[in-house]
């Protein structure tokens, strides 16, 4: 009901509850909300994009910017329903829908967090590890909680189905999370860091993973080695930027400038655009010309 009474609640593919649905005994037992697409065919995250085979066959010819494309577009979905301090609470593979022109879709918005109403359902691989063994429908989730579920999506996706705790000889998703054993090596001799494994076998997990640019692995390795949750901010406006650096990349390193600035490389050649790449990364020496075939 606050949902369905805060009439300026519109935000561009969610579907949001509309109005309630009653049974003769005047109970509730429904909703209405408006239909995900009206023009394409919708798949869930988890039966199209976190499958090899099916993402391969229902969105043919994707290439990497498309996966990129899928995060950005959620990113600032979460971002403006952040606005209206609502948490999704339970964000998953299957309660976000995509079609083939990247365009993504929230359904289930029954269960989000507003004001003092817990969502009271959640998935362990999501759940930030100081929460993992309460029950869901007892507390009200931080904004830190739901930006750790925001980072293992964008994960899931750019390494497709693939968790970020998962590693060889892994336990349950539960258990692997509350560990915190990020596999996936992490070197920046600037800042001595050099995190690595030998958990982490030889494949394609770990040549998307070598594939993909500093930054972004960066993120991830702050995440969930070292538990320093990124957040998901606004593009600073030009006259911001100029106020503190000539470089806009550089200002506000949150998911919405990390992933605008790797579609932004990606479409200029500085990386490799498969979906699954077949080798590692490779530099030219030339670093003004620095584009990948």
């Amino acid at each position: 009901k606050l949902i369905i009474g805060n009439k300026s609640l519109k935000i561009d593919g969610v579907c949001f509850p509309l109005a309630m649905i009653y049974n003769k005994e005047n109970e509730p037992v429904g909703y209405v909300m408006k239909r995900a697409s009206q023009n394409r065919e919708v798949y869930d995250l988890q039966r199209s994009l976190m499958i090899r085979p099916e993402l391969e066959k229902l969105f043919y010819g994707w290439k990497r910017h498309n996966l990129v494309a899928v995060c950005l577009n959620i990113v600032n979905t979460i971002n403006a329903i952040h606005k209206y301090n609502i948490l999704l609470g339970d964000i998953n593979e299957q309660n976000i829908l995509v079609d083939s022109n990247s365009q993504v879709y929230f359904i289930d918005t029954d269960s989000y967090q507003i004001e003092n109403y817990p969502c009271p359902v959640g998935s362990a691989t999501f759940t930030h590890p100081d929460i993992l063994s309460k029950n869901y429908k007892t507390f009200l989730r931080k904004v830190e909680h739901e930006r750790f579920a925001v980072a293992t999506l964008i994960f899931k996706i750019l390494l497709p189905g693939f968790s970020p705790y998962s590693y060889q000889g892994g336990s349950n998703p539960a258990s692997n999370v509350k560990d915190r054993n990020f596999v996936f090596p992490f070197y920046n001799p600037s800042k001595k860091i050099s995190h690595e494994s030998s958990q982490l076998s030889d494949g394609i997990w770990k040549l998307i993973w070598d594939n993909l640019p500093n930054n972004i692995r960066e993120a991830f390795y702050s995440t969930f080695a070292l538990g320093e949750i990124r957040e998901i901010n606004d593009p600073l406006v030009d006259e911001e930027i100029d106020k503190v650096s000539n470089n806009k990349w550089d200002v506000k390193r949150g998911w919405i400038n990390i992933l605008s600035k790797y579609i932004s490389e990606l479409e200029r050649g500085y990386h490799k655009n498969d979906l699954f790449p077949t080798s590692r990364k490779c530099k030219k020496k030339d670093r003004k010309s620095t584009r990948l075939n």
